[in-house]
């Protein structure tokens, strides 16, 4: 899967879950989860603990590298 294919998934995962999409993404903690277990049944990865953060999900660009990541190493 390329690159513009994961972040239109990732964007799909946002609206569904019905959170605004936007760079430099400024998520409430309880939308930072929801986002996170959509992207997780999406892909069929898992996030350990420490990668559901701001700082993991602070843009598109972080959370695109942190599914292909997670990709990689199935």
């Amino acid at each position: 899967m390329n690159r513009e294919t994961l972040r239109e998934k990732i964007e799909n995962c946002f609206r569904e879950s019905g959170i605004r999409m936007r760079e430099g993404l400024d998520l409430a903690s309880l939308d930072l989860i929801v986002v996170a277990v959509r992207i997780e049944k999406e892909f069929g990865i898992k996030f350990g603990l420490d990668e559901i953060s701001i700082d993991q999900f602070r843009s598109f660009e972080t959370i695109t590298s942190l599914v292909e990541k997670h990709l990689k190493d199935r």
